[in-house]
C-alpha cells in the first residue's frame, strides 16, 4: 500500500523527527501505522493512529498523512503549565484566605459588641455592620471556592 504524504505532514516529520527525505519518511510512516492502532476517526472522516506518544493523521482512504502530532511535547508542557498554575493558585488563595480569616475575625468581634450593648441605636447599627461583614466573609469564602475549582480543571490540587 502506497503512502502519500502531504507538505505539511513532511514538514513536521521533518521537524519532530529529523527524517529529511520523502523515502526515508514513507518508510517512516508506514511503520508506524502498521505499529501503532487506530485511535479513533474525526467527524470528517480523518482518521488518527495512535503509536507511543506519536498521533498520524490520515485522509479518510488512508491514502495520504496529513499531519503528525507528537504527544510527548503536550506531556512536558502540561506538566510546567500545571506547576505555575499551583504558583498562582497559592498566591492568589494566601491573600484571599488572610482576608478570609480576618473577615471572620471582624464578624466575632461586630458579634461579641452585639452581646454587650444594650443601646437600641447601636444594636441597629452593630447589626448593619454584622450584616456587611457576614456577606464580606461570604464572598471571599466564594472566591477561594472559585479559585480551587479553576485550578481542578488543570488537574492539579491545590
Amino acid at each position: 500500500m502506497s503512502i502519500q504524504i502531504h507538505p505539511h505532514a513532511q514538514k513536521r516529520i521533518r521537524q519532530r523527527f529529523g527524517l529529511n527525505t520523502l523515502q526515508s519518511m514513507v518508510s517512516w510512516a508506514r511503520a508506524k501505522k502498521i505499529d501503532g492502532k487506530l485511535n479513533h476517526v474525526q467527524g470528517d472522516g480523518r482518521r488518527v493512529y495512535r503509536w507511543g506518544d506519536v498521533e498520524l493523521v490520515f485522509s479518510p482512504n488512508e491514502k495520504t498523512l496529513l499531519t503528525v502530532k507528537d504527544l510527548a511535547i503536550n506531556k512536558r508542557y502540561e506538566e510546567l503549565l500545571g506547576s505555575t498554575v499551583v504558583k498562582e493558585a497559592r498566591k492568589l488563595l494566601v491573600g484571599k484566605e488572610r482576608a478570609f480569616r480576618k473577615a471572620e475575625i471582624n464578624e466575632a468581634q461586630i458579634r461579641l459588641n452585639m452581646l454587650k450593648t444594650r443601646n437600641p441605636k447601636y444594636k441597629a447599627k452593630l447589626n448593619d455592620m454584622l450584616t456587611k461583614a457576614t456577606d464580606e466573609k461570604d464572598k471571599l469564602l466564594d472566591e477561594i471556592t472559585v479559585i480551587k475549582n479553576t485550578v481542578k480543571k488543570y488537574g492539579v490540587e491545590v
